[in-house]
């Protein structure tokens, strides 16, 4: 099963100036979970979950409603985003199982077909949310050129503008199918052309919730449907500057729109097939760019003897240096992975704000500045980050090195 990326949103850094905060969502089972599209695994839905939906009936009609919730960049920064509800995914995807399973006669095993479902589903309703982030986009930006006053919940609470929203919600999934199927990674070609299936479930939807949405299918009366939109946004504004309105891109792409799964309580449906960190140092390695590769080598072997200090592979994306149990120093991270708004797709090392604030208690504040003036610098969540760059030079990397070792004797004394 996919994953969605750890990049961080790009809506988030320019509407509130912060990073994207997932790194203690993703440890909580129970609250919501990041879900990213980093890596993609040829992963199966746990067998234990399967099995319990499999012990009951398969519903026999779709939810009369979209499974999203999406919360607005506009209104709450650290909030925004796309969230859904495990069960309702769940239950969805077991309602399409009966359908693929049976009607349809997918005689591969359940785990298979089930998950090929959820991915269905799953992808179907991030593109419909990806909409609503469209026109949020496009509302952001003219409220940034003092062309639009109202925020997009104060548009959305509109019944009929709501609705209209919905339905081209809809139709939009319908013109990105293929963007679906390849992002969903559901099997192509007969007999199992889940491209297919993806269109099925969604004009199963628009049945349910007895959707407009058929009405804006094709380019002529998609772009027909933009114009009613944009006409009941701007109803004053002459209908040749109408069309100057017209939005096609959010600010984040679909591919980095955050999105959180809430696993209430259960099971997590995504523990074992969402792969949110490398699992060996050749993973990492590969990862990384090969001329940064000895710079993490000579900070693991700066810890191998140490019996206070241990990596931890598990930790999100990267490595984390740790003191204990989970008392995290460092972390590193490939550019592939990052979470960093200063340093973007760069292999980097970051120190937590948790180390910071013990290096401040035993009165190392001079120790801080001076890692800021070797090169680290300070992000919104507290952390100091540095970015590996092949032409440092060995001084700079020497002189970095000592810093860290400092740093280990100085937590290790405690």
């Amino acid at each position: 099963m996919q994953a969605k990326n750890p990049f961080a949103s790009f809506a988030r850094r320019i509407s509130g100036k912060m990073e994207d905060s997932f790194e203690q969502e993703i440890r909580s089972l129970s609250g919501p979970r990041r879900v990213f599209q980093a890596r993609t695994e040829a992963a199966l839905l746990s067998e234990l979950l399967v099995k319990n939906l499999r012990k009951q009936d398969p519903p026999t009609t779709f939810q009369p409603t979209l499974l999203f919730h999406y919360r607005p960049f506009s209104l709450h920064p650290q909030e925004y985003g796309i969230y859904f509800a495990q069960n309702s995914l769940l239950q969805e995807s077991h309602v399409l199982f009966g359908r693929v399973k049976i009607g349809f006669s997918d005689t591969r095993n359940d785990r298979e077909v089930l998950t090929d479902c959820c991915m269905v589903v799953f992808w179907c309703n991030i593109a419909c949310a990806y909409f609503h982030h469209i026109v949020e986009s496009d509302l952001f930006r003219l409220r940034d050129l003092g062309l639009q006053a109202a925020f997009f919940p104060d548009i959305l609470s509109d019944p009929a503008i709501g609705k209209l929203i919905q339905d081209l919600s809809l139709a939009y999934s319908f013109r990105i199918l293929s963007d679906i199927a390849m992002e969903a990674g559901i099997p192509s070609g007969q007999p199992f052309d889940y491209q297919w299936i993806a269109r099925f479930y969604l004009r199963r939807k628009v049945e349910s919730m007895e959707s407009a949405a058929m009405d804006f299918i094709g380019d002529v009366r998609w772009f027909d449907g933009l114009e009613k939109l944009a006409k009941n946004l701007f109803p004053s504004a002459p209908s040749k500057e109408v069309f100057k309105t017209l939005f096609y891109q959010g600010i984040d792409t679909l591919k980095n729109v955050p999105v959180y799964l809430d696993a209430q309580g259960q099971i997590p449906a995504f523990e074992s097939t969402l792969k949110s960190s490398p699992r060996s140092l050749e993973d990492v390695y590969f990862e990384m760019n090969p001329s940064n590769r000895k710079f993490f080598r000579e900070i693991l072997n700066m810890i191998e003897f140490s019996f206070e200090l241990s990596p931890n592979l598990d930790h999100d994306v990267g490595i984390a240096i740790e003191r204990g149990a989970g008392d995290i120093l460092f972390e590193l991270f490939p550019r592939t992975y990052t979470h960093s708004v200063v340093s973007p797709y760069q292999d980097m090392i970051t120190i937590t704000d948790h180390t910071l604030a013990r290096l401040r208690e035993l009165n190392q504040a001079a120790l801080i500045d001076r890692l800021i003036h070797s090169g680290f610098q300070m992000e919104p969540t507290g952390r100091l980050v540095f970015a590996l760059n092949p032409k440092i030079g060995w001084n700079k990397w020497n002189a970095t090195l000592a810093l860290l070792k400092e740093i280990i004797n100085k937590i290790e004394g405690i």
